[in-house]
């Protein structure tokens, strides 16, 4: 299994340690969880539907082959037991249940209910599935816990919603493996999945579509830590609120994500990345645009507030800036409820501004191009985005405003010079009919 997709899990995990207030239902808690453990091929399902998706069959009864099957794979040994040659005794077990039985046979982890049978369809009640998550976690029996009191012992060390002598429906059983996956170890603080650096054990768990999100404070710092998978979030504003903590060794630089700041130390609960434009929603991650995003804002019209504005580029034909420590983009569009979208600037006008970052003011996109002057000084052309009505088409079209133009050069020209080059870029502009009309040179 590759390790990255392990993470998927813990995610999915959140749903599992949510409380009663969750705005999930258990139903829906219930398939969150099966879906994770699917994916990492943890729990196989009964069957596929037509369009080939799994059927788990939650509301039927876990019987004792279906559990032991859960045991062997959360114990990672899955794969192991499939490529087995095992001999058991039993007569009763059905033939794709037969390797991880006999795995545990062969392992002295089980030894069946009978000479031939090892009772494969009977019902399994919650301390006897509790005792083998227990297991699993190295917890001994005897020693640590009393098999038929396992519910007690499961519930000291952080199991959700456990109970003892009833029989478990396979609902239950995704809930507690996955319950199972975010608690360390005995004896340490690691994960069935792996360790994860820093995590204290209160740490809350943030459920996500695309893997699992641990958050906590330290002082003044929230930490918000996604841990091995191939996307991940970190922080490139420059705010003291704010840290993320990853695996690098697993995640490329291309991957992360960052927390939107309005400046204020709000969020909103939005990232965004090269990986697109997300945000948390009921308690998941949700991608909002698969497009790349350099950079986001939000325009206030009055007492109203945008949609998400952002600063995107096409991945096929990128920008590249003259410094490979700035990062340009060359279309601004909003991304609606629903990820419909609304371009303002797109860069197929041929408008070759390499725009460096956005900002709003009084309802109106600003934004900027740095251009190397030479060495390491850098001259800067700011614009405003201006969104003005075609009678010709019916739509509104942009309009670009160059307000200012500032020489990179000490040494080099000033006023009017820098006038002069500011209308130079307005003519230009105008002349490719996204600017407005400049007049004469120098009025």
């Amino acid at each position: 299994m590759k390790k990255h997709r392990l993470i998927t899990v813990l995610l999915a995990l959140l749903l599992v340690t949510l409380s009663a207030a969750c705005i999930y239902a258990a139903d829906e808690k219930a398939t969150k969880a099966a879906d994770v453990l699917y994916e990492l091929g943890l729990f196989a399902g009964t069957g596929t539907n037509e369009d080939g998706t799994p059927i788990y069959s939650l509301d039927r009864e876990l019987n004792r082959q279906e559990a032991m099957t859960l045991f062997i794979n959360l114990l990672g040994k899955g794969e192991e037991a499939m490529a087995g040659t095992w001999t058991t005794p039993f007569t009763d077990v059905d033939e794709w249940a037969q390797p991880f039985i006999g795995y545990a046979y062969e392992h002295d982890f089980t030894a069946g209910v009978a000479a031939d049978r090892f009772g494969a369809h009977d019902p399994i009640d919650g301390n006897q599935y509790l005792t083998y998550l227990l297991l699993a976690l190295g917890y001994e029996q005897g020693t640590d816990f009393v098999w038929n009191k396992s519910v007690i012992f499961a519930e000291e060390i952080g199991f959700n919603d456990v109970f003892g002598f009833s029989t478990i429906k396979r609902s239950d059983a995704v809930l507690w493996n996955c319950n199972a996956l975010a608690l360390p170890k005995k004896g340490g603080e690691e994960c069935l999945p792996g360790t994860f650096d820093g995590k204290p054990a209160d740490a809350a768990f943030i459920a996500a579509d695309q893997g699992f999100l641990f958050t906590w404070d330290e002082g003044k710092k929230t930490v918000v830590a996604h841990y091995g998978t191939d996307l991940a979030l970190t922080n490139r504003c420059e705010s003291d609120k704010i840290e993320s903590r990853y695996d690098a060794a697993l995640i490329p630089q291309s991957k992360k994500l960052q927390l939107y700041d309005n400046g204020s130390g709000r969020s909103y609960d939005y990232y965004y990345g090269l990986d697109g434009l997300y945000r948390i929603q009921d308690g998941g991650l949700q991608q909002l645009s698969a497009r790349p995003v350099l950079q986001m804002i939000f325009l206030r019209y009055g007492a109203v507030s945008s949609s998400p504005v952002i600063l995107t580029f096409n991945p096929k034909d990128p920008v590249y800036p003259e410094s490979p420590e700035l990062f340009a983009g060359d279309t601004i569009m909003e991304i609606k409820e629903g990820g419909t979208e609304d371009v303002f600037l797109h860069g197929n006008t041929h408008h070759g501004i390499k725009i460096n970052s956005i900002w709003p003011a009084d309802g109106v996109v600003h934004f900027n191009q740095v251009i190397r002057a030479w060495g390491e000084h850098y001259s800067t052309y700011t614009y405003a985005l201006l969104r003005q009505y075609d009678a010709e088409t019916g739509k509104a079209k942009p309009a670009i405003l160059t307000m200012q133009y500032e020489e990179g050069d000490p040494e080099g020209a000033t006023g009017k010079a820098e006038e002069k080059k500011r209308y130079e870029e307005q003519r230009r502009l105008f002349e490719l009919g996204i600017g407005s009309d400049p007049g004469p040179e120098g009025e």
